[in-house]
C-alpha cells in the first residue's frame, strides 16, 4: 500500500523535475524562465547549499488533492467545478445575492489542471526576503540562504465574472462587473546551513477583495 507521504512526496520530485523558478541569495529577483531551464539541468534539479547557507525545494502541484477552506478537491478541475459551492460560503453580499438568483461564475483567470500553477507568486520572508514568480509546472527552488525561519507564502490572483442568463434588462453583459479571489497558501520552514528542506503547497484560502487597479 502507498502511503500518503509516499505519495505527496513523489508528487513533489515529480513537479520539480517538470521545472522550477530559481532565486539566488543576496539582491536581485528571480532569474529569467530561460535561466532557470539552464540552471536546473546544471544543477541536476537541486537546490544549492554550502556551510553557511541552506536551501528550498517547494511545489504547487494541481494534483492528486487540493485543499480550499478546508475542503477538499480531486484536482485543480474538480476545484474549478465547484468554485461556486467555495464562493458562495464566503462571498460578500453583492456577490452572494447575483449566485442565488442563479448566476454563474465565469472565469477569467484559469484555475484547471493545466493552468494551476500559472500565475502564482511567491514571497520568502525571513533573514533576507525574496519575491518572483511560479513558472507554469509549479516547482521552484530558493538557493544559498543564510540559516534562519523563513515565512514562505505562495498565491494566485484569480479573476471572474457572475453571469446571468438571461442578461436582465438594459444590463450590458460585456460590462459586467470583475470581481478577484486570491487563492493562498503559506508555510513557516526553518533552514539550516547545508541543508534542504522541501514543501508541498496544497492547502489554500480563499481570501476576497477588490481588484487591484
Amino acid at each position: 500500500m502507498v502511503t500518503r507521504c509516499a505519495t505527496r512526496m513523489s508528487i513533489f520530485s515529480a513537479a520539480l523535475l517538470l521545472g522550477g523558478c530559481f532565486f539566488e541569495a543576496g539582491p536581485g529577483t528571480a532569474r529569467t524562465e530561460e535561466d532557470a531551464t539552464q540552471t536546473t539541468r546544471a544543477a541536476g534539479f537541486h537546490c544549492r547549499m554550502d556551510l553557511m547557507s541552506g536551501c528550498i525545494e517547494a511545489a504547487i502541484p494541481p494534483a492528486p488533492e487540493v485543499t480550499v477552506n478546508g475542503k477538499p478537491f480531486f484536482d485543480a478541475n474538480h476545484l474549478a467545478s465547484e468554485f461556486q459551492a467555495v464562493l458562495a460560503d464566503s462571498a460578500p453580499t453583492a456577490q452572494a445575492d447575483l449566485l442565488a438568483k442563479g448566476g454563474k461564475v465565469e472565469f477569467l483567470t484559469r484555475i484547471d489542471n493545466k493552468a494551476f500553477a500559472k500565475g502564482f507568486q511567491i514571497f520568502i520572508k525571513g533573514q533576507t526576503a525574496h519575491s518572483a514568480d511560479a513558472l507554469a509546472t509549479g516547482g521552484f527552488l530558493v538557493h544559498r540562504i543564510p540559516e534562519g525561519a523563513y515565512n514562505v507564502r505562495v498565491q494566485k490572483l484569480v479573476k471572474y465574472k457572475i453571469t446571468q442568463e438571461p442578461v436582465p434588462a438594459g444590463q450590458d453583459a460585456a460590462k459586467e462587473e470583475v470581481f478577484c479571489a486570491t487563492l493562498h497558501a503559506e508555510t513557516n520552514l526553518e533552514v539550516y546551513n547545508a541543508e534542504r528542506v522541501q514543501h508541498l503547497f496544497d492547502d489554500y484560502e480563499l481570501f476576497l477583495a477588490e481588484c487591484p487597479r
